[in-house]
């Protein structure tokens, strides 16, 4: 950052002044590749007093959810003073599943914001109840999945009134039988071995599920031709870009290890139900799979940023939440006369 007459603003780590204890499980030798992307955070206002709450998402290791055993996740209220209490218990959502990420919205026009966890082997919807506390209605609402899903958005792609659901998931991945670190070509690199994917497994594809408006949806993935079956997508966000909602989805193919991004935008004509794919050819790493990069998911919400850590090997990309962090902007004056470069 690059500033003009006035110094770069600076970062302060409120974490441990905050309250928040939350750690993250991994496994430092992250044999398979679910345990290198397992992580993610929610920012939303469970309880509509105004201010943002925080839930962590959480994941075992492969070892340890073979032996049935379950990692807490924790959902932080905003105590409105610049700290956070663990109510985790209260609410009801301790443990999900072998969660990826999720993602927030009112998906039965009750007022309240209810919560998707996205995992592997079976997502987890949580209709916020209103008084504090979640009830998992994932069966009743159809929308467990059941693959390995990585991330997830809410909207309203046929203006029905309710909000739809798309589902992005990653690759197929059996944990009862993990493709073992090292084990064949795609498990190398250079000679070294490896975890095996994303390179050499097959995509698991997505999912559309549209709000039936009754508390369930209804999968249509295949009708407006948004499925791909043969896609391994790791994260996917909706924009406004016409009258109706856009998707806007991060794809890993297996060769050449680029990021590209492929927009899907509904038709305005909605009797159609026609979805356009569009790739927009956004490079976000070199030509070459040989590439190291650090980075982290940014919030700014209010003043405050709020980052997850996310790491790719030099040897092969792999994604980790190693650490969580709270930082509050230190008061300086307004940021005009700053910029971001990147490159």
């Amino acid at each position: 950052m690059k500033c003009h007459g006035r110094p770069v603003p600076q970062l302060q780590d409120v974490t441990v002044k905050a309250g928040i204890h939350f750690s993250h499980v991994l496994a430092p030798e992250a044999k398979y590749i679910p345990e290198s992307m397992s992580g993610g955070v929610l920012l939303l206002d469970y309880d509509r007093d105004g201010w943002l709450d925080i839930y962590f998402t959480n994941a075992p290791t492969i070892a340890m959810a073979l032996n049935g055993a379950n990692v807490r996740g924790a959902l932080y209220h905003n105590n409105h003073d610049g700290t956070f209490t663990d109510v985790t218990d209260k609410a009801g959502i301790a443990t999900p599943c072998f969660a990826m990420g999720g993602a927030v919205g009112d998906y039965n026009n009750d007022g309240w914001p209810d919560i998707y966890a996205t995992c592997l082997h079976g997502n987890v919807l949580y209709r916020n109840n209103g008084d504090g506390t979640f009830s998992d209605v994932t069966a009743k609402a159809g929308v467990a999945d059941g693959r390995w899903s990585t991330g997830a958005a809410f909207a309203d792609y046929d203006g029905d009134g309710f909000l739809d659901l798309f589902v992005a998931n990653y690759t197929e991945f059996d944990i009862h039988h993990p493709p073992v670190f090292g084990s064949s070509k795609n498990c190398k690199y250079m000679g070294v071995d490896v975890q095996c994917g994303p390179r050499g497994l097959k995509g698991a594809g997505d999912a559309l599920f549209h709000n039936n408006g009754d508390g369930t949806f209804t999968d249509v993935s295949k009708r407006p031709g948004v499925d791909d079956p043969r896609g391994t997508m790791a994260w996917v966000s909706y924009g406004q870009t016409s009258i109706t909602p856009d998707v806007l989805t991060f794809t890993l193919p297996t060769t050449p290890l680029l990021i590209t991004s492929i927009a899907m935008r509904e038709t305005e004509n909605l009797q159609k139900s026609e979805w356009i794919l569009a790739p927009l050819s956004v490079k976000m790493a070199r030509s070459r799979p040989r590439w190291a990069l650090r980075s982290a998911t940014i919030f700014i919400l209010d003043g405050l940023l709020f980052s997850s850590q996310i790491s790719h090997s030099i040897i092969r990309p792999s994604i980790g939440m190693t650490a969580n962090g709270i930082f509050r902007m230190s008061p300086t004056p307004p940021v005009s006369g700053c910029h971001q470069s990147f490159g």
